[in-house]
């Protein structure tokens, strides 16, 4: 957890000096291609995938405490397709896009939306 959640800096209100600096990554996480997160007191049975760029960073955890495990693949960092991933992962009852339209409409958002069978 403490990889995802940099609670102390936050709690502290320590802020870095650079203006442009990512503050997602500071307080949550940085981007990853895929996060799993495993939420084992969780009733449901079910598994969530969120297809997300920074934006999910700061609301995936509010998302995972309702689903058995929450997947984040940020298509931006990792090469697999959604078809693909979906296929390998049966128990993904929901799949929830949270991106700004201009990574929504990207090559590798498209690139990741490609069914298997229509990749070259």
């Amino acid at each position: 957890m403490d990889s995802l959640v940099h609670w102390k800096n936050y709690q502290a209100a320590n802020v870095g000096a650079n203006a442009f600096t990512s503050r997602y990554a500071e307080y949550f996480h940085t981007d990853y291609g895929l996060i799993t997160l495993e939420n084992e007191e969780s009733d449901s049975r079910q598994d969530l995938l969120i297809v997300a760029d920074s934006y999910s960073n700061c609301m995936e955890r509010f998302l995972a405490v309702h689903y058995r495990t929450t997947y984040v693949l940020d298509p931006r960092h990792d090469d697999e397709t959604i078809d693909a991933f979906l296929a390998q992962h049966q128990d993904v009852s929901d799949v929830l896009f949270i991106m700004r339209s201009p990574n929504m409409l990207a090559q590798t958002t498209e690139h990741a939306l490609e069914p298997e069978d229509m990749r070259e």
